[in-house]
């Protein structure tokens, strides 16, 4: 429903045009019908644009608002709010714009304070309209020392947690890893498994390596070797080479998967191919157990296992961050949100 008002001052007249449902009123520039001077009036009616000059002159004006006649005439052209009018604010971003936005300021060359704010705020406001990913974001600049905001875990597991119960595998990752490693929050196993149990539903390499190390027996979390064995594969098929090394040893031993020399040596093959130091000194007591035809099989196996690694990160752009694979891996930082959040962002 629309309805008009009329506003005169001294120096023009404006039409408001109000429609229900919407913020604010929507301004009409009004067409006057004046005989007092010709350059009073100075109307161009095109398409959807509409202007009018402002009454110059107190006594034309004075003229103009005694003749009931004019008075009418002010209103009488505009039609609809749609065609002929101008909003007075433009429209609120939407939160995935607004995401967008603060990820811009914080990512970007810019790095004035009062940016690194707007983007907090820009964050704050998608993120209490139940945005996702704004949350998983406000979590991750509240975990990190050195940000756009002062370290504060509390704050960062209450965004992460509204996150990861939405189902972002990021924020879950996070949660898990805080959990893991007792940050901020007492140390709890069964707690972080939760979480990095749905982090890697995704097929994320970086909770899979997590739930590889407690379903390894640590943390005083109860050992099965075979659920072991299963997410050390995840994660080592990932790239991750301390995943790589730690499946070997199951093979080379037979903990929760049939004993495999040959397996053992290909996955401590591919393991030092991408840089750990630690599998190559099994490479090399390994060789000596070998005949020369197996070890160039051996070798050729592994070659081709990389590569298949290899294609696949390239293909992942939410893949390569520092830290990826540290021994105590972290989630994606700010700078990959955007790419990472493809997997969940409407």
């Amino acid at each position: 429903m629309e309805y008009f008002t009329r506003l005169a001052s001294h120096s023009d007249v404006t039409i408001k045009c109000h429609r229900k449902g919407r913020e604010g009123p929507k301004k009409i520039l009004v067409i006057v019908l004046h005989p007092c001077e010709s350059a009073l009036l100075s109307v161009l009616i095109s398409g959807k644009v509409l202007t009018a000059t402002r009454l110059k002159g107190r006594k034309c004006y004075d003229y103009a608002m005694n003749q009931p006649f004019l008075r009418l005439m002010i209103v009488s052209i505009v039609i609809s709010c749609p065609v002929f009018g101008q909003s007075s604010a433009p429209p609120e971003a939407t939160p995935k714009e607004k995401y967008l936005q603060a990820l811009g300021l914080l990512t970007g060359s810019a790095t004035a304070q009062a940016d690194r704010d707007q983007a907090i705020n820009l964050l704050q406001s998608a993120a209490e309209q139940s945005y996702t990913p704004a949350q998983t974001a406000l979590g991750t600049i509240y975990a990190r020392a050195g940000g756009a905001a002062p370290r504060d875990m509390p704050k960062a597991v209450e965004w992460f947690s509204k996150a990861a119960e939405h189902d972002d595998w990021i924020a879950q990752l996070a949660l898990g890893r805080i959990y893991f490693m007792g940050d901020g929050v007492p140390q709890d196993s069964a707690r972080a498994r939760q979480w990095l149990f749905r982090a890697a539903a995704s097929g994320d390499g970086v909770s899979a390596w997590y739930l590889g190390v407690l379903y390894d027996g640590r943390l005083g979390a109860t050992a099965d070797r075979s659920e072991a064995a299963r997410w050390y594969r995840q994660s080592a098929e990932a790239g991750n080479p301390y995943a790589q090394e730690k499946l070997a040893n199951l093979y080379y031993k037979g903990l929760g998967v049939g004993q495999d020399q040959k397996e053992a040596y290909i996955w401590y093959l591919v393991a030092e191919g991408f840089g750990n130091s630690a599998a190559s000194v099994r490479v090399n007591s390994i060789d000596v157990d070998l005949s020369p035809m197996t070890v160039k099989a051996t070798r050729e196996a592994a070659g081709e296992q990389r590569r298949h690694i290899m294609e696949r990160k390239a293909k992942n752009a939410c893949s390569g961050w520092p830290g990826e694979y540290d021994l105590r891996p972290t989630a994606p930082p700010l700078g990959y949100l955007a790419a990472c959040e493809k997997l969940t962002a409407d």
